[in-house]
C-alpha cells in the first residue's frame, strides 16, 4: 500500500495498493472526499498497472467498488475495465459490490 500525494503541494490524497492471487492482480484505492473528481485515482491506478505489467508481466487486473459508487465505476471504465460480475464483500452496511475485471 502506498500513499498518494498531490504534485502541487504534497498533501496526502489517499492510498493505493495491489496484490496478486493466481495471476489476477487486484487494485485497491481510496481517495479523500475533497479530492474526488480530479483524476487522481485513474492516474495512480494506471501507474500501478503499468508498473505491474512491466515488472511482473501482469495482464489481468480487477477492482471492486460498492454498487452505489458510480465514480469508482467510471474510474475503472476509464482504465479499460468492464463489468464482469457481482460479487459481495461485507461492508458495515452489508452492501453488495461490483467487480469489474480488466484483461489486456
Amino acid at each position: 500500500v502506498m500513499i498518494m500525494r498531490a504534485k502541487d503541494d504534497g498533501h496526502a490524497i489517499g492510498t493505493i495498493g495491489a496484490f496478486s492471487d493466481g495471476g489476477v492482480w487486484s487494485i485497491a484505492y481510496s481517495i479523500r472526499h475533497d479530492d474526488w473528481g480530479k483524476g487522481y485515482a485513474r492516474e495512480a491506478a494506471k501507474a500501478v498497472m503499468d508498473y505491474l505489467s512491466k515488472t511482473y508481466d501482469a495482464h489481468v487486473f480487477e477492482a471492486e467498488c460498492a454498487e452505489e459508487n458510480t465514480q469508482s465505476e467510471r474510474v475503472m471504465e476509464k482504465l479499460g475495465m468492464h463489468f464482469d460480475r457481482f460479487s459481495s464483500y461485507k461492508k458495515h452496511d452489508e452492501a453488495r459490490s461490483l467487480s469489474p475485471k480488466y484483461t489486456e
